[in-house]
């Protein structure tokens, strides 16, 4: 398969239009800029133009260009690298904005990184057991954090302290997510059951039973 960059139509990358950039790469490739870009800036589209080629319009394209210019002839290709002295990263959440990526930890700490610096930029450690799921809030400087503790902890990631601790579960928590627009945070547990929580009133709205065994994710509808 062809894995030449054609870079066309770049137009001036600083009065905000949407510019084009034509890619003749593999699939597989493909897959991995798509993920890679919508994971860090909120603003792009793409569509097919035939079996070999792909066509993009991306609003800020000088920051997706170092991106296009990479060699992508070799798959898989490792981007960045962070050593941490815990045996098991558990959950991972990015930044919508920020350079930013969050990892939880089996031995109960929280980490941010800065992942275009390689750098740790801090470290949140009030859980009592490993952390299975960390999630950015989408707008707000808070994320949550849902651990073996049977605990739910809402962050501001300016501060090394947890905001507050919602309390429900009666077992692991395996999954935490922010809802995009309501203050709402989803929990999924090992006790069978998952929870709608508002963050803004602290309280549990809703409990939704049914399932015979853990509940190893849930998340909320995009839209």
């Amino acid at each position: 398969a062809n894995s030449t960059l054609n870079i066309a139509q770049l137009g001036d990358v600083q009065n905000g239009s949407t510019h084009s950039a034509e890619l003749h790469v593999v699939d597989a490739h493909i897959v991995f800029l798509e993920v890679l870009y919508e994971t860090r800036h909120a603003k792009w589209f793409m569509r097919m133009r035939n079996n070999r080629g792909y066509r993009l319009g991306v609003n800020n394209l000088d920051v997706f260009l170092p991106f296009l210019r990479k060699d992508y002839s070799r798959e898989n290709e490792m981007l960045s690298k962070f050593e941490t002295k815990s045996s098991r990263v558990k959950g991972l959440s990015f930044h919508s904005t920020r350079p930013w990526i969050l990892c939880s930890l089996n031995d109960g700490s929280i980490q941010l990184w800065d992942y275009r610096a390689g750098s740790l930029l801090k470290t949140f450690k009030e859980h009592t057991g490993p952390v299975r799921s960390v999630d950015f809030h989408s707008s707000q400087p808070l994320f949550v954090s849902g651990g073996d503790d049977y605990k739910i902890r809402v962050w501001n990631y300016n501060s090394e302290r947890s905001l507050y601790t919602l309390v429900g579960h009666k077992d692991y928590i395996r999954c935490v997510q922010f809802h995009t627009q309501s203050p709402w945070i989803v929990s999924s547990s090992d006790d069978q059951t998952i929870r709608i929580w508002n963050w803004q009133s602290r309280e549990c709205v809703a409990v939704l039973s049914g399932h015979n065994h853990y509940v190893m994710s849930a998340l909320f509808h995009p839209a």
